[in-house]
């Protein structure tokens, strides 16, 4: 999973004060569940959980919950090929089901092994009506009242640790599959993707202060078409081998080892998520399929003879408006949800 995330926490020229967008990236064979309202199978039978689904181990890469506006995003890191029972999907579904005031450390056991990952964690706080993720209302270790950390364990089988955002993360940053503290940021993925995304947010207008519901939704519709159109860049010369991921925000089709004798997969952008969460709880969750599986061989790009089908844009586009926040008015209601087929997939 080579996901490029850029959350933006600061206040900016526009209604939405958190705006993340994501690309998934996983092999095409990986059983996979789309994004909808659910518990991860928990009794209880609300949809506690807006995220796509990981249908092989349970867990999930990206996923907001409704009723307390948390939202957990993991990048896994590039590492040799791990064996180990435990698995990180499961590490973001435990924050987005823990009540408020969970500790950290009772969710994520520091002693816990885990092939490598990095762990984005934002816990919303509400004052006055306004939704916020306040840079010191809370350390690290606890997210009680509101913040930002990342949960990382810098690669297998390491101890987990978690640190808050820095004010430039929070301003504008970018989550890739290296090791915290030892050059990830400088991926060149993330350098232009976080480019990319300063662009698309700055020619966002501000609305007016008497703007009508419609034309903000207008302007959120527009802003989120920006950042999937970031998140469809691709590097000048095509990727060749898994070791130069990180010069592509959108991965196309590519033939990757599977850790056996001679064996590979296909790997390539599964699906691309924008969510944009305004002050006033309103949250705007779309998740767009880029490239499928498709059927025989010779399918997808030409020349790529990988089986791939590459959707069409706006195709297969589930679209989820909510709003969020135990303090909203209408808490964690849904206003309105939108799934569309991908075209031409085989």
């Amino acid at each position: 999973m080579l996901p490029i995330p850029v959350p933006r926490l600061a206040p900016i020229p526009s209604v939405s004060y958190l705006i993340l967008c994501a690309n998934r990236d996983e092999f095409l064979a990986r059983p996979t569940l789309p994004a909808a309202l659910h518990s991860f199978g928990a009794d209880d039978a609300a949809g506690r959980v807006l995220s796509g689904r990981d249908a092989l181990a349970g867990g999930t890469w990206l996923g907001l919950a409704p009723a307390s506006g948390r939202v957990a995003l993991l990048t896994n890191i590039t590492e040799p090929p791990q064996s180990l029972p435990s698995s990180r999907g499961a590490l973001a579904a435990a924050f987005l089901l823990a009540p408020p005031a969970a500790p950290l450390d009772d969710l994520f056991p520091p002693a816990a092994e885990y092939a490598g990952f990095n762990l984005l964690l934002l816990a919303p706080a509400w004052s006055g009506g306004a939704l916020s993720f306040p840079a010191d209302s809370a350390p690290a270790d606890t997210l009680e009242h509101g913040g930002a950390a990342l949960l990382t364990n810098g690669g297998a089988r390491k101890p987990l640790h978690a640190r808050a955002l820095s004010p430039a993360e929070r301003a504008g940053g970018g989550q890739s599959n290296g090791v915290d503290g030892a050059g990830a940021e400088a991926w060149p993925k993330v350098v232009e993707g976080r480019a990319l995304f300063a662009a698309a947010v700055a020619a966002a207008p501000p609305p007016p202060d008497d703007a009508a519901e419609e034309d903000t939704e207008t302007r959120d519709a527009a802003l989120a078409s920006r950042l999937f159109a970031l998140l469809r860049t691709t590097a000048p010369a095509p990727v060749r081998a898994r070791e130069e991921l990180r010069r592509t925000v959108c991965v196309a089709p590519l033939a990757v080892p599977l850790g056996g004798a001679g064996e590979a997969g296909v790997y390539a952008t599964r699906v691309a998520t924008v969510l944009l969460v305004r002050r006033d709880g309103a949250a705007r969750f779309a998740e767009r399929d880029v490239w499928v599986a498709g059927g025989g061989e010779g399918g997808g790009e030409a020349g790529t003879g990988t089986g791939a089908v590459l959707a069409e844009p706006g195709a297969g586009e589930r679209l989820w408006r909510l709003r969020v926040g135990a303090e909203a008015p209408g808490a964690a209601s849904l206003l309105e949800s939108a799934a569309g087929l991908a075209a031409g997939v085989v």
